[in-house]
């Protein structure tokens, strides 16, 4: 929980003073960049208006691994008994597929929030804000897709009694936003943009040192390919759908009805892909309810591998 929320409580040491340090100094410089969306949301604080921005773009990025946290924690006993029991078969398999888990679910999430981070925001909120929280959000929906592993990944290092390794790690991740929030704030041309950035340096430091710790632990190497290559692959292509068809479907119709439109088909894409790249195995079929004939029928077609 520490780990996922490490950035919102940095940020709440840190950012408002870089900020006002920022405002204070180089006050021209940040009407230049926002002063007409300040106008448009008839708003007058400067500090407040970038730090609202700031809230609505964390304020979607914090729906995903709300999600993914879930599955590290589900996988706690099985992972805690293999480990117990030296039986690394079926530890390999549970770490490989809490990881490929999470990245299904990511995946798509991140690269979404990425290509269609305005047209979202516009969604519900009016469209200068949607103006500046959109870049921010484009920055975090990549941030996003590790977020959601830092969860998961310290939930099995916990359950192979390495409960130390998280809190060092978030630690340094820590030590890594605090210093980058610092310097790209108070950076004039860049201000309250530091905070999305100093949030996906953080946290693919911390994903980066967590699977080289759980690589150490376990003694043996994953199947990066299964787990990360073809998700990313359908992820990709799902992103490439919501781009494009929020593009054609806002020269038809309204921009808010394109975006939701956009949506649902780049879910429709992606699951499509990942059936034809055959990213799903018959194991994670069967977690399902109704598993088993869920599986029957897409072996019958050759879309699980």
């Amino acid at each position: 929980t520490l780990a996922t929320q490490l950035t919102n409580i940095i940020d709440v040491v840190s950012l408002q003073k870089s900020l006002a340090v920022v405002v204070a100094n180089h006050g021209d410089v940040i009407r230049e960049i926002y002063g007409a969306a300040m106008e448009a949301s008839n708003s007058t604080d400067m500090l407040g208006f970038l730090t609202g921005t700031r809230d609505i773009a964390i304020t979607y990025v914090n729906l995903v691994p709300n999600i993914t946290l879930t599955f590290g924690i589900s996988a706690l006993p099985v992972i805690t008994s293999a480990w117990a029991l030296k039986d690394k078969k079926q530890l390999r398999s549970m770490v490989s597929t809490v990881l490929r888990i999470t990245l299904l679910v990511a995946l798509p999430a991140g690269v979404g929030l990425s290509v269609l981070a305005q047209p979202i925001i516009n969604m519900i909120y009016n469209s200068a804000s949607a103006a500046v929280a959109g870049p921010q959000l484009a920055v975090l929906g990549w941030a996003t897709i590790f977020i959601c592993l830092v969860g998961p990944i310290n939930a099995m290092l916990q359950a192979m009694g390495r409960a130390d390794i998280p809190a060092k790690i978030v630690l340094v991740g820590g030590a890594v936003k605090l210093l980058l929030n610092t310097t790209l704030v108070m950076t004039p041309r860049i201000n309250i943009m530091g905070s999305a950035y100093s949030t996906l340096a953080c946290y693919i430091v911390m994903v980066f040192l967590s699977l080289a710790a759980l690589r150490h632990v376990m003694h043996m190497r994953l199947q990066w390919r299964m787990i990360f290559v073809k998700p990313l692959l359908a992820a990709v292509l799902c992103g490439a759908a919501a781009w494009a068809s929020n593009g054609l479907l806002g020269l038809v119709m309204s921009k808010r009805i394109a975006t939701a439109l956009a949506i649902c088909v780049a879910a429709i894409i992606y699951v499509f892909a990942l059936f034809l790249l055959k990213a799903i195995r018959r194991e994670e079929i069967l977690m399902l309810p109704k598993g088993q004939k869920i599986a029957q029928t897409l072996e019958k077609h050759g879309w699980i591998g």
